[in-house]
């Protein structure tokens, strides 16, 4: 079985998880990414990652 190099993006801005998701495009990695931080935990409950990249000052975290 075939293990995938997993990445979670997690910020409150969409233009950086777009920014971030098309600087790693032609990167051999699963990209996740979630808008806040409850979704960013609930999305962990369901997949595993290798790297979470999330925003310093995330609200209501």
């Amino acid at each position: 079985m075939e293990q995938v190099n997993s990445i979670l993006l997690v910020d409150d801005e969409k233009n950086v998880i777009t920014s971030l998701r098309r600087s790693l495009f032609d990167e051999p990695y699963r990209i996740s990414s979630a808008r806040d931080g409850e979704e960013g935990l609930e999305l962990l409950k369901k997949e595993r990652v290798k790297v979470i990249i999330s925003d310093e000052h995330m609200p209501g975290m």
